[in-house]
């Protein structure tokens, strides 16, 4: 059990370690960059294939 509090929450902080919104940031672009290259994937497929 403690293994698992700490793994969820841990007490030391990391130099490496972002904030919050900087995650969210981050995830959000990597999303609209993924949706991006799917839709253009898509695409592709659509003509080669049609």
């Amino acid at each position: 059990r403690e293994f698992i509090t700490e793994c969820l929450f841990p007490t030391t902080k990391s130099p490496y370690e972002l904030p919050w919104q900087l995650k969210t940031a981050w995830g959000v672009v990597f999303g609209a960059m993924l949706l991006v290259a799917i839709t253009g994937n898509s695409i592709v497929l659509w003509i080669v294939l049609g």
